[in-house]
């Protein structure tokens, strides 16, 4: 297989505007368990069956590794939409069609970066809430919510790539 053309891609205004908006969450995910991590019990939820009831618990330092995790994601996937050109792609990236698709791609990473971090910022509310005994009924419809907007990008992402890349 050619390797695929290394070409700069310039950042956009909404670009620039998605990483704002990626930049709150992770924020948040810093700011919001170290707020309340002494005041929560020894033992909070760390695992929630499908309907939102935790049936799993850990040390209350556990959620320091979930946001850990969290940031370790979006740092990764923020570092790899700079190097378009090493991502697989599911069809032949060459000189006429390297620039609309390593376009495509960044973008597509912007957005599912900000909502795979939006995703840990919401088990972690989700975790501190129910360790206080708070109804957490409205996290679990954000969470669900947000899962099916991953994958509703994942298919326009496909579904625009395609079209784009018809011959």
């Amino acid at each position: 297989m050619a390797s695929k053309p290394k070409i700069k891609i310039e950042t956009s205004q909404l670009d620039v505007f998605l990483d704002i908006i990626l930049m709150a969450f992770v924020i948040g995910i810093i700011v919001i368990p170290l707020y309340h991590l002494m005041n929560l019990p020894d033992q909070i939820p760390i695992h929630f069956d499908i309907k939102g009831k935790a049936d799993g618990f850990g040390s209350k330092y556990s959620i320091l590794l979930i946001a850990g995790i969290g940031i370790g994601l979006a740092i990764m996937l923020w570092w790899l939409r700079r190097y378009p050109h090493l991502m697989n792609f599911p069809f032949e990236i060459n000189d006429s069609n390297a620039a609309v698709n390593y376009k495509m791609i960044i973008r597509f990473l912007n957005v599912i970066n900000i909502l795979t971090t939006l995703l840990f910022l919401i088990v972690i509310l989700l975790i501190i809430n129910t360790a206080k005994g708070n109804d957490v009924s409205f996290y679990t419809v954000f969470l669900y919510l947000d899962i099916a907007a991953i994958f509703i990008s994942m298919i326009i992402y496909f579904i625009v790539a395609g079209n784009v890349n018809k011959k």
